[in-house]
């Protein structure tokens, strides 16, 4: 039976309302915020204590500079990454039946995904090039076989997430809410995934419309608000404006049409099958090592101490995905590449050393899904307290 946490009254279920279909981190009715909003410091605890290591880091060791940078040679692996995701979409399409399609998804697609994911998160960073532009662009095409019209929401969405870590501004944080909440109906039996890459296909095609629409009634090209809150979300309309990005809004999921109609033309249905099951899969439907990884990257790893984010050492796992495990390190000094990232706990070793690990994503999947009640609030009591608590706060404040 549902034990309930310890410092939480019982609250009824949080309505649906549309802005909040076809988004991976939907901002519930009565934590409504704008991107551009100011975040106090008691808000944001898990951002403050980055940031107060970072500082502690540099002041210890300043030749830990040297390792900030771009690199360009990113670029290379990046489009290689796609174009293979995009090639076994068409070996899937023209000599492998839907069965080894789905297979292929779950042994290769998936895993491949975690890469993309972290080579175009180098891209969002601006690590690779220095210009904006450019790294846009490779971020487009890097995430363009993930199969989610919705990734330019990302490129604003992701920053704040350094930012504001931990504040209900943070995506990171909402789709956190999402998992603790839903620990009944576990990600890795129900393809959430699934869902909202269909719901967001729904919704790009409304937005899309919108602002064919309001551009024609307007006589701009530039994409109105309405349409910008559709294909995007109502938050983050402000900091598409900050950013000069608004077209992209559009471009993005016009190429992604694009590509996905001339892969269906070029190699049938089976590509896209490929293409569609390999994000599922991604997102954690059954598969524990994705699963794992998602969990790790939501700050969901079982700690009995604050402690906001935890990386994975192992030589396999870093080696196959760009140093995707080295979190904590990334969340210290982002403008470091994913090249460097390793020399980071080597010249600062006295900041790494009382740090809890994580030892393994799929055992930190199968802990997150079969966990009793009981076992369930040892493990994650910390991650569901705390977060409920700053969400209820934050609501209360907004409300008064």
């Amino acid at each position: 039976s549902g034990t309930q946490p310890k410092g939480l009254e019982p609250r009824p279920p949080t309505p649906m309302t549309w802005r909040m279909v076809g988004v991976p981190a939907p901002v519930f009715p009565g934590f409504e915020f704008d991107i551009l909003d100011r975040v106090p410091s008691e808000e944001k605890p898990d951002s403050i204590w980055h940031r107060d290591r970072a500082r502690a880091i540099l002041r210890a060791h300043p030749e830990v500079r040297e390792l900030f940078g771009h690199e360009p040679s990113t670029a290379a692996w990046c489009v290689l990454a796609a174009s293979l995701q995009l090639l076994l979409a068409f070996v899937a399409g023209f000599w492998l039946p839907w069965w080894g399609a789905i297979l292929t998804a779950w042994f290769i697609g998936a895993p491949l995904n975690i890469v993309l994911f972290q080579l175009a998160h180098e891209c969002d960073h601006h690590l690779v090039f220095k210009s904006s532009r450019w790294n846009r662009w490779l971020f487009t095409y890097t995430s363009l076989p993930m199969f989610f019209l919705g990734h330019h929401t990302w490129w604003i969405d992701h920053i704040i997430h350094h930012n504001d870590m931990s504040a209900p501004k943070d995506f990171v944080m909402r789709r956190r809410a999402v998992y603790l909440g839903m620990r009944h109906l576990p990600p890795l039996f129900v393809p959430y995934g699934a869902f909202v890459c269909v719901t967001q296909f729904l919704r790009t095609g409304l937005g899309l419309l919108l602002y064919l629409v309001t551009s024609l009634l307007r006589f701009r090209a530039t994409p109105s608000d309405v349409s910008l809150a559709v294909l995007g979300d109502v938050h983050l309309v402000s900091g598409y404006k900050k950013e000069k990005i608004e077209f992209w809004a559009v471009a993005y999921p016009l190429i992604s049409l694009a590509i996905f109609g001339a892969l269906w033309w070029l190699a049938g249905w089976q590509a896209i099958l490929y293409l569609a099951v390999s994000q599922v899969f991604f997102t954690g439907y059954l598969h524990p090592y994705c699963l794992g990884w998602v969990l790790a990257i939501s700050h969901v790893h079982n700690r009995d101490r604050f402690q906001p984010t935890a990386s994975h050492y192992g030589k396999w796992v870093n080696l196959t995905t760009f140093n995707a495990g080295l979190h904590v390190e990334h969340h210290d000094l982002m403008g470091i590449p994913w090249q460097q990232l390793p020399k980071l706990r080597r010249l600062a070793p006295e900041f790494y050393e009382d740090l809890v690990p994580l030892s393994s994503y799929i055992a930190l999947a199968l802990r997150f899904t079969f966990a009793s009640s009981d076992r369930f609030i040892s493990l994650f009591d910390t991650d569901t307290v705390n977060l409920t608590r700053r969400l209820i706060t934050r609501a209360q404040k907004r409300q008064a």
